[in-house]
């Protein structure tokens, strides 16, 4: 190996280890939207709904494509979406605001799934003529490897 394949080789390594954590992750088409989703997890996909979960199964994600209301993010019901997938919603804040240039509502709490306590993050995010929904949520192991910066990706991932 000459000098320079040898620099060459190196320079490669080091600015290999300079991708971020996630680089070969996958992204997941839904309502004209792309849901970014750590490497690693499994998905499964139905129409117009999906379901992943992180590597141990402590992190899932369901996103689904709907009709938009009339009325807006404003007129959705939003524990509608979030007890198709979990029970006992408590201590929950709802706010609209602005992500990427676009209005988008977000509501945050805490629940049970399957009789575990969890913490979620719900979004809405308007589509094509239709509303994206999705919902991150974790158990007790899931909160000490999900990161702060991959719950502000998963769900301001939704760009179009």
């Amino acid at each position: 190996m000459t000098d320079l394949s040898r620099r060459a080789t190196l320079i490669l390594l080091a600015s290999s280890a300079l991708l971020p954590t996630g680089a070969f992750a996958k992204t997941v088409r839904i309502g004209g939207r792309a849901v970014w989703l750590p490497d690693g997890w499994v998905v499964e996909q139905t129409g117009a709904r999906f379901e992943a979960s992180s590597p141990d199964e402590s992190s899932y994600v369901v996103a689904n494509e709907r009709a938009m209301p009339v009325e807006g993010l404003a007129g959705v019901n939003a524990a509608d979406f979030i007890f198709d997938e979990l029970e006992n919603v408590r201590g929950a804040t709802d706010k609209v605001h602005t992500v990427n240039g676009e209005q988008v509502r977000t509501v945050t709490g805490t629940g049970t799934s399957e009789g575990d306590q969890v913490k979620f993050w719900f979004r809405l995010a308007t589509g094509r003529s239709n509303l994206v929904t999705v919902l991150l949520y974790a158990d007790s192991n899931g909160l000490l490897t999900l990161r702060q910066g991959t719950i502000d990706r998963i769900l301001n991932s939704t760009g179009a």
